[in-house]
């Protein structure tokens, strides 16, 4: 029996791909059902109460930013006022 083409049968196909090749039949079906349910999943968690995990930091937690950024705004405060003092002149 030859194999019926895809286009012009896709069940028949489909049953001839499951009996024939199924290996290749659940491979093609299972990772078609992974971004098909991408959509449905998240909803459906968070009805279950899951929630989405803390973000993940991006700085060091310190006091090296607060020390950084405290000599920032003071430079930036030193900066202004020479500026202001410039123009006033």
């Amino acid at each position: 029996m030859s194999s019926p083409l895809f286009w012009s049968q896709p069940l028949k196909y489909c049953a001839w791909a499951a009996r024939e090749r199924p290996a290749y039949f659940w491979s093609v079906v299972v990772g078609a059902t992974g971004p098909a349910l991408m959509p449905i999943v998240p909803p459906i968690r968070h009805m279950l109460g899951d929630v989405d995990p803390a973000p993940v930091p991006v700085t060091y937690p310190g006091t090296f930013g607060r020390q950084l950024n405290r000599a920032l705004v003071e430079e930036n405060l030193r900066y202004d006022r020479e500026r202001e003092r410039e123009f006033s002149n």
